[in-house]
């Protein structure tokens, strides 16, 4: 016997009517031609229901009188579309108790993911609730921003969340700055290339530039994060600065590859220093 259901396995949006009719096959005994027998129709309307992600608790160290901005992902994990309502605090829900509290604290949409707060990306908090909508499956990448006081030691955390405004679904992340006398290396990546890009000829040259923005000295070290491998150069063992720069996979491969450094970029940076890297790749 057969069974052929009219039933859909993947997920539904709210609000779609689903119509299911069992049909079954058959040859019954002592016949030579089958049969079909066919059921009643079943109706069942999906509810629209509104779920999230926010991702992920962080904990960064910032020297004092610095920005600091750090990045989150606002997922719609619903099958409805979504308005958030987003909130960021000093000392939130989950927080340890601390004497350090962040200033001019907002939240922004990182519209071309580049991780800075731009002139056109569009400041959710402080702001009226409802300004951030989603899809079912559409994520926003979130900038969370806050100024650290000039003359500060210790630990500050701050709370975002979000929650969306038909059925108060909500998530939230901590994050955590320690605060002292450390070194904070800020990079910048970009690519630049003359004219469309065309498989197996095109040259695009990719720049990359460091900036130590801490109060320290960036020390050389002899482990790569985060895993702590030991830095080995041609099989021995060393402490530098290393600057990891991940190869695309797919169908095309770099057949040439060159990387150029400043001097800075190989010993000490000092604090406020900037190091450029050049990586020159063609793409076959």
């Amino acid at each position: 016997m057969l069974f052929a259901p009219g039933a859909q396995a993947a997920p539904a949006p709210g609000g779609v009517v689903i119509r299911s009719i069992a049909t079954g096959t058959y040859v019954p005994a002592g016949l030579d031609r089958s049969e079909t027998a066919i059921s009643n129709a079943v109706t069942a309307s999906v509810l629209p229901v509104e779920a999230l992600s926010l991702t992920q608790d962080q904990r960064v160290n910032r020297p004092p009188g610095t920005v600091v901005t750090l990045s989150h992902l606002l997922t719609n994990t619903g099958n409805v579309a979504s308005r958030y309502t987003l909130g960021l605090v000093n000392d939130g829900a989950g927080c340890p108790a601390d004497g350090l509290d962040l200033s001019a604290l907002r939240v922004a949409r990182d519209a071309n993911h580049n991780g800075v707060v731009d002139v056109s990306d569009l400041v959710l908090l402080p702001g009226a609730a409802g300004t951030l909508a989603l899809e079912p499956g559409q994520t926003a990448e979130l900038l969370v921003q806050g100024t650290i006081p000039a003359a500060a030691s210790g630990s500050a955390c701050v709370v975002l969340s979000a929650t969306t405004a038909l059925q108060g679904a909500s998530a939230s992340n901590r994050d955590t700055v320690d605060v002292g006398s450390v070194a904070v290396l800020a990079l910048v990546k970009s690519a630049s290339h003359a004219g469309a890009v065309v498989p197996g000829s095109t040259r695009i040259d990719f720049s990359i530039s460091g900036t130590n923005t801490g109060a320290r000295d960036a020390q050389p070290g002899g482990a790569a994060a985060p895993t702590g491998t030991q830095v080995l150069v041609n099989g021995s063992p060393r402490s530098l600065l290393l600057l990891r720069d991940l190869v695309p996979t797919g169908k095309g491969a770099y057949i040439r590859l060159r990387f150029k450094f400043d001097e800075t970029a190989l010993g000490a940076a000092s604090a406020g220093a900037a190091a450029p890297v050049k990586d020159d790749r063609t793409d076959r």
